[in-house]
């Protein structure tokens, strides 16, 4: 059962990344205990991805030196500051916008436009600021 809320950052996930075209899968995680509140179709995140995806904001040179794991894949950090992290691995990659109280997660693939991705998921992220 999904909240009025969660059916609202479903839509905007829906209608603000994956339909641009340019978004493998998104999901919006709740920084307070890690929790998934939304995610696009066929994004499927344990507990632990959630928690470490949130966590990388708490040392951001250690994501800036080992890059970031995600689904068996290590992607080299362009970029790690307090309000987002980019990360690369030859055309995939993933991007991480923290708000007050949430993070953005995204990710692109080599048929997608990194910029459009990136730009779509700083957009959500400063909606929710």
């Amino acid at each position: 059962f999904k909240t009025k809320l969660q059916l609202q950052m479903q839509e905007l996930v829906q209608n603000c990344l994956i339909e641009t075209g340019h978004v493998e899968y998104a999901a919006i995680f709740r920084r307070q205990d890690s929790s998934l509140r939304v995610a696009s179709p066929g994004l499927n995140l344990s507990s632990d991805e959630i928690s470490y995806l949130v966590s990388l904001f708490d040392d951001l040179p250690e994501c800036r030196e080992e890059g970031v794991s995600f689904g068996g894949t290590t992607y080299h950090t362009m970029r790690a500051d307090k309000l987002s992290i980019y990360s690369v691995n030859k055309g995939d990659g993933l991007v991480l916008v923290k708000t007050k109280t949430l993070v953005i997660f995204a990710t692109w693939n080599s048929s997608h436009y990194a910029s459009v991705c990136i730009e779509s998921a700083e957009n959500m992220g400063s909606y929710f600021k």
